[in-house]
């Protein structure tokens, strides 16, 4: 099992924007590939399917795992 992409965000409320000239304000975070749930003992259980190894097929040999990404984020409307 993957889990692959979370995001949190937070919008603040009108209430605190209303004397400026700004309608919303959003604050966000985000992580992609973020956890994987598996007993494989290589990288990554998604190993290449068209590797060119013919000699370890189903090993992912030379091949890296897939990245972890972390975002943040403001969104602002006028």
């Amino acid at each position: 099992m993957r889990v692959r992409n979370i995001t949190i965000g937070y919008t603040l409320p009108e209430s605190v924007l209303k004397n400026s000239k700004i309608s919303s304000v959003r604050i966000y975070l985000g992580i992609q590939n973020a956890f994987t749930f598996t007993a494989y003992k290589g990288f990554d259980p998604e190993m290449n399917s068209n590797s060119t190894q013919l000699l370890y097929p189903g090993y992912d040999v030379g091949t890296f795992p897939q990245y972890r990404t972390y975002l943040a984020g403001l969104n602002v409307s006028f």
